[in-house]
């Protein structure tokens, strides 16, 4: 029953990953750079930033641990955090007509959940919608 009341949820942040992947991958290197800098400081401040400057020293502070736990995120895990960076610094997706879905008050507890059900619903909306096919892997592997 928990399940059921989540997927809305895992399917936006879905969504979010899949346009995170569309958009980053029309950046240059510079503004990549910036996104996982942001993303970074995202994930050592559990997803809240009240001071970008502190959460930069931390990330500074911290890469070895860092690197380790972005290699052991899935593609969907790391595009949703690269999602949370670029609505954090006011970068809308690259595809005409889409917006960034609302995230959870703690996206952070809902990355694990993602099935292959909201992935093939996600998958199927941008073909539907945008004529586009995209691949993720949502699972570490």
């Amino acid at each position: 029953m928990l399940k059921f009341f989540k997927r809305p949820i895992h399917l936006g942040l879905m969504r979010n990953a899949i346009n995170a992947k569309l958009t980053l991958s029309q950046f240059e290197p510079e503004e990549k750079l910036q996104v996982y800098g942001v993303a970074n400081a995202l994930y050592v401040s559990n997803g809240k930033i009240t001071n970008l400057e502190s959460a930069l020293q931390k990330v500074r502070q911290n890469m070895p641990q860092l690197d380790l736990a972005f290699s052991r995120m899935s593609e969907v895990e790391k595009c949703v955090l690269y999602s949370l960076a670029m609505m954090e610094i006011g970068i809308e997706p690259v595809l005409v007509g889409e917006g960034w879905q609302i995230p959870p008050s703690n996206p952070f507890s809902y990355l694990a959940g993602f099935d292959e059900v909201d992935h093939s619903t996600a998958i199927s909306y941008f073909r539907d919608k945008h004529r586009i096919t995209v691949t993720m892997v949502i699972h570490v592997g």
